[in-house]
């Protein structure tokens, strides 16, 4: 009955059923291991047993494994695996913090360079989605793979049946991210940003009415920072099928950027507009303002087009933003289609996002570059589980 609900659970991914075992986990490639999560008590009716997979382990590779868990809503005690357990947690739907790709990329290699009988074991929740960004990262940062969209494919069919596999846009766009780091053989640094407008176009298909209030939300994890405004639109009065936002004040941004869009529908009153909230539309991306500025060979990423403030912008009177007190390098437009917006681009059937739906931010890259003290991180350093660990959240 157990296997009947754990096969039911993991859908379409890839199943281990060999030697008596029945485990969500997939060989991607005969040292890289994609799995789901390793649990304990309840959870364990659905998921993998802890046991189990410890049991699998060590009946198939002894000493010879180390497990990297990328959730950050859960975790275990390192003993269940020999104390060879590594974190590099971010959150489910979400891509990993920029600076943490390398690290990561970096540990698995030296794992696995230490014995050819080494593999390493990487899951989150489902493992899928988190799991599939960091081991298509891997894959390209080992040189197995150079093109994004092959490395992309080849994890689809190693880990799933239907070929769905990463498919989350930002998730997709940090792999792209991370394959131009290392095509370009570029050297990440934090770039400064100023997001001075936002853009919708064309407008949204709203469920009834034409006022709708959109919330925006600009998250800056680094530096803690979150950003809101609220602007209310009467869609019948738009022109140009362009919604066009104003930020009330320069938002200046470095980093991982995570832009969050809440639409609902306008009513009159309170009470009428609380029916309202089931109708309302969320989406959102990230992006990095290191790769703002950068052209991609694919549509997985953005697109985006440069001015120099020497050079005419057309039409006449056109956006052109200016930083008060201080000089402009240049000013961009970043825009997102709907294939690269979270939660739009799962909306195959166009309810809600037509398909040439798209974001557009009117950015500008300030001349001066120097203090980024308060926007920098620190490079990544993995959270390493041995017998003598800190005390963190839901272990167990």
């Amino acid at each position: 009955m157990t296997d009947w609900i754990k096969s039911w659970v993991s859908q379409n991914r890839i199943r281990y059923r060999q030697d008596g075992f029945n485990l969500d986990l997939s060989y991607i490639t005969k040292r890289i291991i994609a799995m789901g999560f390793p649990a304990k008590g309840f959870e364990s009716l659905y998921r993998n047993a802890m046991s189990d997979v410890k049991r699998f382990l060590e009946l198939r590779h002894g000493d010879h494994y180390m497990v990297f868990n990328l959730c950050s809503e859960n975790g275990y005690r390192g003993e269940h695996f020999q104390n060879r357990v590594a974190q590099y947690p971010f959150d489910d739907h979400h891509p990993p913090n920029f600076q943490m790709i390398k690290p990561f990329c970096e540990h698995v290699q030296v794992w696995l360079n230490e014995h050819p009988d080494n593999v390493a074991v990487i899951h989150c929740k489902a493992g899928k989605g988190r799991t599939g960004t960091m081991i298509c990262a891997f894959l390209l940062h080992s040189d197995l793979f150079q093109d994004t969209e092959k490395v992309l494919r080849y994890h689809a069919e190693q880990r799933t049946k239907n070929m769905k596999g990463v498919t989350i846009p930002s998730q997709r766009r940090y792999i792209s991210y991370y394959s131009l780091l290392l095509r370009e053989n570029l050297q990440y640094k934090a770039v400064k940003l100023v997001i001075r407008r936002i853009s919708i176009r064309p407008t949204l298909k709203m469920a009834f009415g034409n006022e709708c209030s959109i919330g925006i939300t600009v998250r800056q994890p680094n530096r803690k920072l979150n950003r809101s405004q609220v602007s209310n639109v009467d869609l019948s009065q738009v022109r140009d099928e362009m919604i066009v936002l104003d930020l009330s004040q320069p938002l200046a941004i470095c980093g991982d950027i995570k832009v969050e869009f809440v639409v609902v529908p306008k009513l009159p009153g309170l009470a009428l507009q609380k029916l309202a909230m089931p109708f309302k539309r969320d989406f959102h991306f990230w992006f990095n303002t290191y790769f703002a500025g950068k052209s991609f060979p694919s549509n997985l990423c953005h697109s985006v087009d440069i001015r120099r403030p020497s050079e005419e912008l057309t039409p006449p009177g056109a956006f052109r933003p200016r930083i008060p007190n201080g000089k402009s390098e240049a000013t961009m437009t970043l825009r997102l289609d709907k294939s690269q917006i979270d939660q739009a681009a799962g909306d195959r059937e166009c309810r809600y996002f037509p398909n040439n739906f798209a974001i557009v931010l009117d950015l500008e890259k300030p001349a001066d570059q120097t203090d980024l003290g308060a926007y920098s991180s620190s490079p990544y350093c993995p959270i390493q589980q041995f017998k003598r660990r800190n005390r963190r959240p839901k272990t167990s």
